[in-house]
């Protein structure tokens, strides 16, 4: 608590000789905060000025303050001026041996003062809800920055924008995330004097000890969620020790999916724990789809089967999904003959099913995150993998190793959605979280350039046949087609109405496939940018596209569990593939055209007879959903990445 001497020296007295003190909103441990205002610039007068106070004033402690103050606060700074998440900071300075920050006053409501209302959040608002601070957070992490202190009291929903302009919808009047712990550390060290930066009841036991990780912020946050789903302070909850979960759900309707998320933000190990916002984020774009999610029910089949479920799926991966969903399946209708007087002609035979039976080769370890991408060369035993712990690397089968790996992707901090190869093999891309397309030289491993234009992450990139062109697909809706040497963007392709997360030339270049969240597929002319042909049939969002190696045919993944087969020039169903368990996430069709694969989050991979539609074999060796396949343009390879962190080289027993 400040002493009343040091309180006194505010009041009436201008901080940093322009704001002049209206009257102290708080007084805690660590300093006080003021509402000031501003006696030279107009356009905002009122300001928040919080001030951070040292127990002893110390040459050696005003030292170690100053260097904490000075590396810290241009970060909050730059993250202010980047996004209206976080309060705008205006400046900061010293005075008196005290340390000062003056930030903007937000006109807002904590969103300590909603819980007190008693009001508990709908499934639908607490996604939403989710979404917008791991987005926050996201951007924090991004920038070096863990706040370390998230807790109702520290989320202030806006009630009107920056510069005063008035909200227009419920949706932009989001939370801010203030208060970040890290400058709370200018009033002493943990080690000195026994201060925990942060909120006892919100914090994982490893920031208690000082250990400050992105995921610390994501556990406070889970927490948080589950406070706004069942009205429970954090202090109140037990953990269990059987599962190692915090016991939160008793009496609660929540789905199981969105429980197991929960889950796995507030694990106990922080090994065991979400890594990244975009990881959570990830599994919640990847919520089974439901008609109203506020109107879920408990399933009515036999009590004992599904008791054993839903036990499976507490201790599941977010966003497995075994619930069935409403989807249609369609087949080809078989023509009757034609009975006439001249010679019929013979009957083809029924077609033979093919016969795969792959064995796991190899399992490749080395990244600490989902292995979102994987991608072969035209050389047919090297391949490159993606993934969101921020790296790339170059593999090489024949030699059962990593030959190289490329860092914080150019010098950025960005987790990598998918990989796209050159024909001839001197470059690939890469669609990145950072809204960018990069560029790379095979050879050199170094960066060759990148290609920004995009407003939302890109989830797909693929090279043109002939090698001269690049498509990109994002967030934002839209894809776009580069001159990648160049750097230059030729064309916007617009017309879908939820992000757009895979696309596909096709094999002779003039067409182009892409895949929605809108549930639709849609086929452009790439000559004209114009939409040939909108394809629907999915009763959820597509996640995979791919066209078979003639042209002719479209296999699609879908949230809705199944995979389509579909006539590439009329857009006709031609067969549906039932089987997995959860949404369908990858689909890669083999060099010949006769079989694909496809993995989601079921955690299996199955391959499928084209022509019979038949499950041929089921793989079953990652221990969470397969996020990416490739089949290898040589041989019968195939390469899966997982959001167990891990690659598996698959090949035919045999070879």
């Amino acid at each position: 608590m400040a002493t009343s001497e040091t309180m006194g020296k505010a009041f009436g007295n201008l901080l940093g000789g322009r704001f002049r003190v209206v009257k102290t909103i708080a007084d805690d441990t660590y300093g006080q905060t003021y509402l000031v205002e501003d006696t030279i610039a107009a356009a905002m007068p009122r300001w928040i000025a919080k001030s951070f106070c040292l127990i002893n004033k110390t040459n050696l402690q005003l030292d170690w303050a100053r260097s904490l103050f000075h590396n810290e606060v241009p970060k909050l700074q730059q993250l202010s001026e980047r996004s209206t998440d976080f309060p705008k900071i205006t400046t900061y300075f010293e005075q008196e041996e005290d340390f000062y920050i003056v930030e903007e006053a937000i006109n807002g409501t904590r969103l300590s003062e909603e819980i007190a209302t008693g009001k508990l959040y709908s499934e639908s608002e607490l996604i939403h809800f989710l979404k917008q601070l791991l987005t926050s957070l996201h951007t924090a992490h991004a920038n070096n920055m863990v706040h370390g202190d998230i807790n109702p009291r520290n989320l202030i929903r806006r009630k009107n924008l920056r510069g005063g302009e008035q909200s227009n919808s419920s949706s932009d009047r989001h939370f801010v995330l203030t208060n970040f712990a890290v400058l709370k550390g200018i009033y002493a060290t943990a080690a000195q004097n026994g201060v925990i930066l942060g909120t006892p009841s919100y914090m994982p036991f490893e920031q208690a000890l000082g250990h400050f990780t992105p995921s610390c912020d994501i556990y406070a946050l889970g927490l948080t969620a589950i406070q706004l789903m069942t009205g429970l302070h954090p202090s109140r909850l037990l953990r269990r020790a059987d599962l190692n979960l915090l016991d939160w759900q008793m009496g609660s309707a929540v789905r199981p999916e969105l429980a197991s998320i929960l889950n796995r933000m507030v694990k106990h190990h922080p090994e065991n724990r979400y890594q990244t916002a975009q990881e959570v984020l990830f599994d919640l774009d990847n919520l089974p789809v439901s008609e109203n999610v506020n109107d879920f029910q408990m399933p009515t089949l036999a009590i004992g089967q599904n008791a054993r479920r839903w036990a499976i799926a507490l201790v599941c991966l977010a966003g497995i999904s075994w619930g069935a969903l409403n989807f249609h399946q369609y087949f080809p209708k078989l023509a009757l003959p034609v009975l006439t007087d001249k010679p019929t002609a013979t009957v083809a035979p029924t077609p033979q099913p093919i016969v795969l039976t792959y064995k796991l080769q190899l399992n490749l370890t080395g990244h600490t995150g989902w292995v979102r991408a994987v991608a072969f060369f035209p050389n047919g035993f090297s391949f490159a993998s993606g993934s969101y712990d921020r790296t790339l690397r170059l593999w090489n089968v024949r030699d059962n190793q990593s030959f190289g790996t490329l860092s914080n992707h150019l010098g950025s901090i960005s987790g990598i959605n998918a990989i796209a190869v050159h024909p001839n093999g001197s470059t690939f891309a890469t669609a990145c979280i950072d809204k960018s397309v990069k560029l790379w030289n095979f050879r050199s491993g170094k960066p060759i350039r990148n290609l920004e234009g995009h407003e939302g992450q890109v989830y797909s990139v693929a090279y043109s046949p002939d090698g001269k062109t690049l498509l990109s697909a994002s967030a934002d809706k839209t894809i776009k087609l580069w001159n990648w040497r160049k750097g230059d963007l030729l064309q916007t392709f617009v017309g879908h109405q939820d992000k757009v997360v895979s696309v596909a030339f096709d094999p002779d270049g003039k067409r182009i496939a892409s895949a929605s969240f809108d549930k639709t597929i849609k086929i452009w002319d790439i000559s004209t940018s114009k939409e040939i042909l909108t394809i629907t049939g999915h009763t959820a969002p597509v996640n995979a596209i791919a066209f078979s190696p003639d042209g002719k045919l479209i296999a699609s993944s879908s949230q809705d569990q199944t995979v389509k087969i579909w006539d590439a020039s009329t857009g006709k169903i031609i067969r549906t593939l039932t089987g997995h368990t959860g949404g369908v996430l990858a689909v890669a069709f083999n060099r010949d055209g006769s079989a694909i694969a496809s993995g989601g989050t079921d955690k299996a991979i199955r391959l499928w007879d084209i022509k019979t539609g038949e499950i041929v074999q089921i793989l079953s060796e990652h221990e969470a959903p397969v996020l990416s396949l490739s089949f290898s343009p040589k041989d019968s390879t195939l390469v899966s990445g997982s959001a167990d962190r891990s690659v598996k080289v698959w090949q035919l027993k045999g070879k």
